[in-house]
């Protein structure tokens, strides 16, 4: 009757898990980025907002088979997080307008990214890092 009790309590322990999966929290980000580096440029819709940026993870690497040679161009739809990592480490909201060139980003592909150089693919989320 032990073992029943126990395994019940196991059970209902790994379903509360499952059932409270935080993987769509901003403040969880389980899942490594698919690349950090730099914004090296944004590119405007006609109404003068940010819809694309491009990430470098090393700038002054041409050749994307060389280290450091991964650079995506991620659209920026609504859905797409925008946050910064304060100094706590804590993310807080960080709106698309505050992106600029030079900034140092982690940056996560929403779906299978186009196999061109760069890179091209919508972003779950960007996180400003400094």
């Amino acid at each position: 009757m032990k073992t029943f009790k126990y395994m019940i309590s196991i059970s209902v322990l790994i379903l509360t898990g499952c059932l409270f999966d935080n993987s769509d929290d901003p403040t969880s980000l389980d899942e490594p980025p698919t690349i950090i580096g730099e914004v090296t440029a944004l590119n405007y819709n006609e109404n003068g907002e940010i819809f694309e940026i491009l990430i470098e993870e090393n700038p002054e690497v041409v050749e994307p088979s060389e280290p450091g040679g991964v650079k995506i161009w991620f659209s920026l739809p609504d859905a797409t997080e925008i946050l910064k990592r304060n100094e706590s480490g804590t993310l807080a909201q960080y709106g698309p307008e505050h992106l600029e060139e030079a900034l140092l980003v982690e940056g996560w592909a929403k779906s299978i990214l186009v196999d061109t150089h760069p890179q091209r693919g919508p972003a779950k989320r960007i996180v400003v890092i400094e």
